[in-house]
C-alpha cells in the first residue's frame, strides 16, 4: 500500500512535519520567553484588568500579548533589529520595539498564507510545488509593506493638504499678538486629521520640557514634507535671532502658493502620459479576463505544471520590473 501512494503525499507529509516541527520549536521558545517575563511581572505593578471583557476582547488582547512575545522574542536577533529599523518611518515614536511588531504581523501573514496553500493543495484545491509555497509565503510576508507603505504617503498628502490652512491660521494668530505657544495651541484645535495629531504631539512636547529646536526637528521628521522643512527652519531661525514672524509667514504662505500652482502645472502636463500608464497596466489583466472568459482552461498550464508555475513567476516578476521603471521614468521631483 506504501508505494502505491502518490509521492506528492510524501512531500506534503514531510513538510507538514518540517513545518510543524519549526512551529513547535518557536512556540517553545517564545514559552520560555513568557516563563522569564512571568518571573520578573512578581517585582512590576500590573494595572487592573477588566474580567467582563467579551470573546472577541479577550481574544484581541490575548493576541496583542502574543505579538508583544513573539517581537521580544526577534529582538533578540541583530538581524530582525535591523530589518525593523525600516519601520521605524511608519511610527510617531521612533521605538524599535514598536516597530518589531511589523516584523512579527509580516511573519504571521507569511505562516498563515503557506498554511492556505498547503491546505488547499491537500483537498486537491491547487498542485502542490514549493516554488508556490516559497511564493505563498513571500505574498504574505511582503503584503503588508504595500499596506503600511500606503498609509504613510496617505498621511503624509493629508498633511500637505492641511498645511496651507494651517499657515494661514499661524500667521493671522501671530497678527493679532499671540505667542509662540498660543499659536500652536489654536492651530490644532482649528486644524483635524493628522496634521492636528501633530499639532498636539508639539504641545505635549514642549510640557514634558524638549526644547523647541529639537521639538520641530520631530515634527519634521514624521513629517517629511518640504513646507513644514522650511516652516520649522525659519521658527528655529527667528528663534535664536528674531525677526518679523508676519514677514516669515508671508513669504511661506508665497512659497507653499508658488509650490501648489507648480504641482498643478506639472500634472496637468503629464496627465495624458499618467492615463496611458494606467491603460498599459491594467491591459494585460483585461486580455486574461477575455481570455478566460473565452476559455476557462487557458491558463491552466501555469498551474499544473512545474515549467508553467516557473513562467508565471517570470512573467509577474518582469511586470513588476515593467512597472517600476516606469513610474520611475515618469516620477518628477519637485
Amino acid at each position: 500500500m506504501l508505494r502505491t501512494m502518490n509521492p506528492t503525499f510524501w512531500v506534503v507529509a514531510i513538510f507538514l512535519v518540517i513545518l510543524f516541527l519549526g512551529i513547535g520549536i518557536v512556540i517553545y521558545r517564545i514559552l520560555c520567553t513568557s516563563f522569564y517575563l512571568k518571573r520578573i511581572d512578581s517585582y512590576t505593578i500590573e494595572p487592573e484588568e477588566d474580567s467582563d471583557l467579551s470573546i472577541i476582547d479577550d481574544l484581541e488582547r490575548k493576541l496583542h500579548h502574543w505579538k508583544k512575545t513573539t517581537s521580544r522574542f526577534l529582538s533578540k536577533y541583530s538581524f530582525f533589529r535591523k530589518y525593523s529599523e525600516r519601520y521605524v518611518s511608519y511610527l510617531r515614536e521612533k521605538d524599535l520595539r514598536l516597530a518589531m511588531d511589523y516584523v512579527t504581523t509580516k511573519f504571521f501573514l507569511a505562516v498563515v498564507s503557506c498554511l492556505f496553500y498547503v491546505i488547499g493543495s491537500l483537498l486537491s484545491i491547487f498542485l502542490f510545488s514549493w516554488i508556490w509555497v516559497i511564493a505563498t509565503f513571500l505574498f504574505g510576508f511582503l503584503l503588508p509593506d504595500f499596506y503600511w507603505e500606503y498609509q504613510r504617503k496617505n498621511r503624509i498628502h493629508r498633511v500637505e493638504e492641511d498645511l496651507w490652512r494651517a499657515i494661514t491660521v499661524m500667521g493671522n494668530s501671530f497678527q493679532a499678538g499671540m505667542s509662540i505657544s498660543q499659536v500652536l495651541h489654536i492651530a490644532s484645535l482649528e486644524i483635524q486629521g493628522p496634521l492636528g495629531e501633530e499639532f498636539d504631539q508639539i504641545i505635549k512636547d514642549l510640557q514634558y520640557g524638549l526644547d523647541f529646536e529639537t521639538v520641530l526637528h520631530r515634527f519634521y521628521e514624521r513629517c517629511p514634507v518640504e513646507e513644514v522643512h522650511y516652516m520649522t527652519t525659519s521658527l528655529i531661525i527667528m528663534n535664536r535671532t528674531g525677526g518679523d514672524i508676519l514677514a516669515i509667514f508671508r513669504s511661506i504662505e508665497d512659497n507653499f502658493l508658488a509650490r501648489k500652482r507648480l504641482r498643478q502645472e506639472m500634472k496637468s502636463a503629464t496627465s495624458s502620459s499618467s492615463a496611458i500608464f494606467k491603460i498599459l497596466v491594467a491591459m494585460p489583466f483585461l486580455i486574461a479576463l477575455f481570455l478566460l472568459f473565452l476559455n476557462p482552461s487557458f491558463f491552466s498550464v501555469f498551474l499544473t505544471t512545474p515549467i508553467g508555475v516557473v513562467l508565471l513567476l517570470l512573467i509577474l516578476t518582469l511586470y513588476i520590473i515593467y512597472i517600476l521603471v516606469i513610474r520611475q521614468i515618469m516620477k518628477i521631483d519637485d
